[in-house]
C-alpha cells in the first residue's frame, strides 16, 4: 500500500461527501426528510476538511508503508460508512 493510494481513497471520499451536501442542499427543504440525515450532514464539512488535511499532509511527506497499511482499514470504513 502506498501513500498514492491512501489518497485515492481518501479522493473517494470526499467524492461522497461533496455528492451527499449536494443531494441535502438539493432536498433541504423536502417533507419527511430523515432527522438522522441533517444530523449527519452538519458533520460533513468537518468529515472534508480532516480528509483534505490528511491528504494535503500525504501529498508533502512521503509515508512509510506501516503507515499505510495502519490508515487503511479506517478509510475504507468511512468510505464503506459514507456510501
Amino acid at each position: 500500500m502506498s501513500g498514492a493510494e491512501v489518497i485515492g481513497i481518501i479522493s473517494g471520499i470526499i467524492a461522497i461527501v461533496d455528492a451527499t451536501a449536494k443531494v441535502y442542499n438539493a432536498a433541504n427543504d423536502a417533507l419527511g426528510l430523515p432527522e438522522a440525515f441533517r444530523d449527519i450532514v452538519t458533520r460533513l464539512p468537518l468529515v472534508r476538511k480532516t480528509l483534505q488535511t490528511v491528504s494535503r499532509n500525504l501529498n508533502n511527506t512521503n509515508p512509510d508503508e506501516e503507515y499505510c497499511k495502519a490508515i487503511k482499514p479506517v478509510l475504507e470504513r468511512c468510505e464503506n460508512r459514507a456510501t
